[in-house]
């Protein structure tokens, strides 16, 4: 009897008199809807429109791929990566990208300079991602690796060399400006932006 009276107070104190299940919830984002598409916004820093949705402030301001609900927006399909693309006068460019192997990991190359450029391993004798072109993403799924890369213009080496270490699950982009070359890794926000 003393037994379990002591077992139920120490039960008490461990769980703060919360239930168990709302203590699991709070470890883990809201599920995705079962028409949740995927968007995330690269270099853009003005509202932008996708799929008929306007988005703006923080929204814009993190490389995270957002939940859209599918159903009823022209052109989103259930399931699919969207990349939305800014950098440019002209507005942006909606990019969706091939479905992912979860396990493998597909590294994207996107540029957002004037010229084609490639992904090669830092030596420049393996051509990761063939050339892209000014406002396009190059996609390739590989294994988990680490390995030196750099980016490739017809003139040479653009930027420095960068060390990639990548794991399943993970959705590396290399971005490619003017001003060089960043490694960035989207995460997922679960809640819907409509």
């Amino acid at each position: 009897m003393m037994r379990r009276l002591f077992v139920s107070i120490l039960v008490s104190f461990s769980f703060g008199g919360v239930p168990i299940s709302a203590q699991e919830e709070a470890l883990y984002d809201a599920p995705v809807p079962d028409d949740a598409a995927f968007v995330r916004f690269i270099a853009v820093d003005a509202p932008a429109a996708v799929f008929g949705i306007e988005v703006s402030g923080d929204d814009l301001s993190s490389p995270a791929y957002r939940v859209v609900r599918a159903t009823g927006l022209d052109g989103a399909e259930a399931g699919a990566s969207y990349t939305v693309l800014g950098g440019q006068s002209d507005g942006t460019t909606l990019i969706q990208e091939p479905a992912r192997d979860p396990s493998r990991v597909t590294l994207a190359l996107v540029n957002l300079t004037t010229a084609d450029i490639s992904l090669k391993t830092s030596d420049g004798s393996i051509e990761i991602i063939g050339a892209t072109g000014p406002r396009q993403m190059g996609f390739r799924e590989i294994n988990p690796v680490q390995v030196p890369v750099a980016v490739h213009t017809g003139g040479g080496q653009l930027g420095d060399v960068i060390a990639l270490s990548l794991r399943r699950g993970q959705n590396p982009a290399l971005v490619v400006t003017v001003d060089g070359v960043e490694l960035i890794q989207s995460e997922l926000i679960s809640e819907p932006l409509n």
